[in-house]
């Protein structure tokens, strides 16, 4: 049962572009247990933000009118511009607010963030760790006085923190193969290029994503070490080295025939080889 509260009270889900697919199943489970009781705001969702809507002040409107502001947390976001922005937004709103008006801040951590690590714009508040399925229970019952909504929860909790668990494990290897094309620094128009074939070939299959290129030995042999965490889904071919003159003088250059990788991975991390990144 519910309190008498007014529909749609907005719950902001504050992420990165990379970790859109968090952010929206919490928009799922979360619309899912309160109903038409909140409406979530996730501005990669193309349902929150419509074609020719200003992006800026859709956000500057829903950190007005929240309720609750959920951020997450992970190695990658916590230094993103954005994330902070919100935040700010959302503190400020409070700061003008009456008490019994005030935001619930939430720091949703996720992909082996410590609670202990967050910076001290977010340290101050009680914070969740994504896999602990008791603890997003206790971020449920937190939104649900914020709301308010007094029924039973029908979520199964050990079921959303196992699907949370599948997507950190997307990003955590995203990120090690992020390390590894970084290495090799791969052109953004070549990864973008993997990244198309990838989509548009129905083949499985090695796209080649990488050919005739130079790179310091010392950075090949790192390269290679990186390479062997993804087994058989990455492909180094190296011909030969050289001596070449570079800005730091003559170094030992590796020669690299090719580098391939599985469809299948660059499939599973694609926002690893969009142009943007």
């Amino acid at each position: 049962m519910t309190k008498g509260h007014s529909p749609a009270s907005i719950v902001f889900v504050s992420h990165i572009h990379e970790e859109r697919e968090l952010a929206r199943l919490l928009q799922s489970v979360l619309e899912a247990e309160f109903e038409s009781l909140i409406s979530v705001f996730v501005s990669s969702d193309e349902k929150t933000i419509l074609a020719g809507e200003s992006i800026i002040e859709r956000i500057h409107d829903a950190t007005k009118t929240c309720s609750v502001g959920i951020f997450l947390i992970s190695d990658k976001s916590v230094s993103r511009p954005w994330i902070n922005y919100e935040l700010g937004l959302i503190k400020m709103r409070n700061l003008l607010r009456n008490n019994d008006e005030q935001v619930l801040i939430i720091p949703f951590c996720h992909s082996g963030f410590a609670v202990n690590k967050l910076p001290i714009l977010f340290s101050s508040y009680n914070a969740i760790e994504a896999t602990s399925s008791s603890r997003m229970e206790f971020m449920f019952q937190s939104i649900s006085r914020a709301i308010p909504f007094d029924s039973p929860f029908r979520t199964d909790f050990t079921c959303v923190t196992a699907d949370i668990t599948r997507i950190q494990q997307q990003y955590t290897e995203g990120r090690r193969l992020a390390s590894f094309l970084e290495s090799l620094n791969i052109p953004p128009g070549n990864l973008q290029n993997a990244l198309n074939i990838a989509n548009s070939n129905s083949e499985t299959g090695m796209v080649i994503v990488l050919g005739s290129w130079t790179v310091e030995k010392s950075l090949m042999r790192e390269a290679y070490k990186q390479a062997k965490e993804f087994s058989d889904d990455i492909e180094i071919e190296q011909s030969g080295e050289m001596m070449a003159w570079t800005d730091n003088g003559y170094e030992d250059l590796a020669i690299i025939e090719k580098v391939s990788i599985s469809k299948a991975l660059i499939l599973r991390n694609p926002f690893v080889f969009e142009a943007t990144q």
